[in-house]
């Protein structure tokens, strides 16, 4: 199995809100208070729906969505930068990204929630097949706020890794 065929998408299966900001001044557009606020609670939605199997949200998980509204509000450059990542994220070309580490001599770890399903067409397990030479470490039950949620559980796998 191919890095292309594992991590490419189709136009298709973007995401509606990466196809969004695909259009002309979208950025510009939904940079405006009345466009950033709605962001900021579609982002904090998302955060929380993350743990919806759970049935409870844990408690950074809502501070976090706190300092994330504020951002959004008070910081315009900050809503700005969200959404030039989702206008320039590759969606359908992860692939070239993820190959050329596997050319690299520098060690590279992935720490990976195994619940993280925020990046499209991508897991662990996919990672782990395409990139024999890279440690990738699992986070049994993780999401993609694995900092937040599991803080010991990464400081601790990098406590071998990094110089």
């Amino acid at each position: 199995m191919s890095v292309c065929s594992l991590m490419h998408m189709k136009s298709s299966e973007i995401p509606l809100v990466g196809r969004l900001f695909q259009l002309p001044y979208s950025v510009e557009l939904f940079s405006y208070q009345g466009f950033r606020s709605f962001f900021s609670r579609k982002n904090i939605e998302s955060m929380r729906a993350e743990f919806a199997e759970e049935g409870k949200v844990p408690e950074c998980i809502d501070q976090a969505g706190e300092i994330l509204a504020l951002q959004f509000q008070h910081h315009p450059g900050y809503a700005r930068g969200v959404m030039s990542t989702l206008k320039h994220f590759p969606f359908t070309a992860l692939a070239p990204t993820y190959g050329a580490l596997q050319e690299e001599k520098f060690p590279v770890q992935v720490i990976w929630g195994t619940r993280d399903t925020v990046v499209p067409g991508t897991s662990v397990d996919a990672v782990e097949r395409v990139l024999p030479r890279i440690k990738v470490t699992k986070i049994e039950g993780a999401t993609h706020s694995i900092v937040m949620t599991h803080p010991e559980a990464i400081v601790q796998r990098l406590g071998g890794f990094v110089v």
